[in-house]
């Protein structure tokens, strides 16, 4: 069982998505518990399915119910850990700021190593298995990432809600860019981590530097000018 469901409603509205992107990066840090939910309910979908797969994958169910219905059930599993999960950002702020810096910072250093894996043909592996290296990259650089964004809060948390809600805005833009490089919508996560489609990771990678830099411009800008008022 895979996130189809999901995926057509993503596909659907990925204006809707493309809209809270944008509002993350340029005044997440402004929107901060709106944000940290938005992260913690993107972060317990991922997680979720994570789980399903994993419970599907090692054990057969018995199931009697339509295909219908198994997806119903499928999608209700996946909003109970997503709202769990947005519970606990919103509950716990120290471990939301830090997991907010883990996932931005890990996801971002993750892209950029398959982009340069991918643009230059190396071959990094661990055990034989490549995977084993990317998944390295994302929690080493993610945990350093994390503590530094708990460290400096203030300027890391704008930093990395920028740095998210750029990543939510690239893969948004993706959605109607994808076809151009041959590439299904849904598959769009698979293909930009399985270091074959160069030209659409640059894209991708592309979209996020320029949202990045101009949302971290718009929040040093706006910080002076109310420092200004202030004195």
């Amino acid at each position: 069982m895979q996130l189809d469901e999901v995926y057509h409603i993503m596909i659907l509205y990925w204006p809707v998505a493309l809209a809270i992107g944008l509002a993350m990066a340029f005044f997440g840090y402004y929107l901060l518990r709106t944000s940290l939910a938005i992260i913690g309910f993107i972060g317990g979908i991922y997680a979720g399915q994570m789980l399903w797969n994993g419970v599907m994958a090692q054990h057969t169910f018995n199931l009697s119910a339509s295909t219908s219905n198994i997806g119903m059930i499928h999608i209700v599993f996946l909003l109970i850990i997503a709202f769990l999960s947005t519970a606990l950002f919103i509950a716990f702020y120290k471990f939301a700021i830090f997991l907010a810096g883990f996932l931005a910072g890990g996801l971002v250093v993750y892209y950029f190593y398959n982009w340069i894996v991918s643009a230059f043909n190396v071959k990094i592996t661990i055990a034989n298995n490549p995977n084993l290296v990317g998944l390295g990259v994302f929690l080493t650089f993610g945990a350093i990432i994390g503590f530094v964004t708990l460290m400096s809060e203030r300027k890391a948390v704008g930093t990395a809600l920028a740095a998210f809600g750029s990543l939510v805005v690239a893969y948004s833009l993706m959605i109607p860019i994808a076809p151009k490089f041959g590439v299904k919508p849904q598959n769009i996560v698979s293909s930009l981590s399985d270091g074959k489609h160069i030209w659409m990771l640059t894209a991708f990678v592309s979209i996020f530097l320029v949202i990045s830099i101009l949302a971290v411009s718009f929040q040093i800008g706006r910080n002076k000018k109310r420092k200004g008022e202030n004195s």
